[in-house]
């Protein structure tokens, strides 16, 4: 149980950089949500 956790948790931390690369990188939402227009 304790590795399918961790393993839920890590694809939902490589989803979240994965979609918001600005943001992991220490950006934040505004500017993300100005570089996509």
């Amino acid at each position: 149980m304790y590795f399918f956790c961790s393993f839920v948790n890590f694809l939902f931390l490589a989803f979240l950089i994965g979609v918001s690369p600005p943001v992991a990188h220490g950006g934040n939402p505004q500017d993300r949500a100005g570089s996509l227009n």
